[in-house]
């Protein structure tokens, strides 16, 4: 035992004979370094119980995280970081298990950031829900045309699809134009005018901005007139 006043131990470390302390004096304390660890027993420093909290600590975090990104048990368990944990074991040595207070409030934090999460998912749920009633109410509105046809309304403003989802084409070829002629009789889909691949403009049945494919099976060429009527009345 050591006594601080006297600068002096009573008695011989009982884990003298041990093979990693032979080379020490049977009065080594805590390797030598009783400012940072502590032994009342001089069986075991509080550096080893500190490392190996920290490394447990650190692991538990690593695990919560991938819980809540939603990987199952047995991934969740083993896809952690093995420097983080041994950088933790090393922090929770050199401090006696200390840095495991910071540790308590990084798991403090990771239950705020799961519940943000958590909430976040929940309003993009109801967002996709909201577009996606706005995008079948639009659906159901149809504009008749001069040659008696109908085309569904086109709906205005941003549209229910975000414009990473689009699709990347955004208007038809000429080329293309031209095949539906052939396919169609040679004129506008809206009044049966004769037209051209110049004449006419090739509208998305299924607005580009509610998920419309650029197709030829989502598109009608429309003369100008037409065109504008079409737009002109939707929703």
């Amino acid at each position: 035992m050591y006594d601080p006043q006297m600068a002096r131990f009573h008695s011989i470390d009982p884990k003298a004979d041990d093979g990693d302390q032979e080379s020490w004096t049977p009065y080594h304390y805590v390797y030598n370094n009783p400012l940072a660890h502590t032994d009342p027993d001089g069986q075991l420093p509080n550096f080893i119980v500190g490392a190996i909290v920290g490394a447990a600590t650190d692991y538990g975090i690593q695990v919560a995280a991938n819980l809540i990104q939603g990987k199952d048990l047995g991934d969740a368990m083993t896809d952690v970081d093995v420097g983080s944990i041994g950088a933790s074991a090393a922090l929770g040595a050199a401090t006696s298990g200390l840095s495991v207070l910071k540790a308590g409030g990084s798991i403090a934090k990771l239950g705020a950031a799961a519940t943000k999460v958590n909430k976040t998912e929940q309003t993009v749920a109801k967002v996709a829900v909201a577009g996606k009633r706005v995008a079948d109410k639009v659906s159901e509105a149809k504009v008749k045309m001069p040659n008696g046809s109908e085309l569904p309304a086109p709906g205005k403003g941003k549209g229910s699809v975000p414009p990473g989802q689009r699709d990347k084409k955004r208007v038809v070829s000429n080329s293309e134009k031209q095949e539906m002629l052939n396919e169609r009789g040679g004129k506008c889909e809206g009044c049966d005018t004769p037209a051209t691949a110049k004449d006419v403009k090739g509208h998305h049945i299924k607005r580009h901005a509610d998920g419309g494919a650029t197709t030829k099976e989502n598109t009608a060429n429309l003369c100008t007139d037409c065109h504008k009527l079409v737009h002109k009345n939707g929703q």
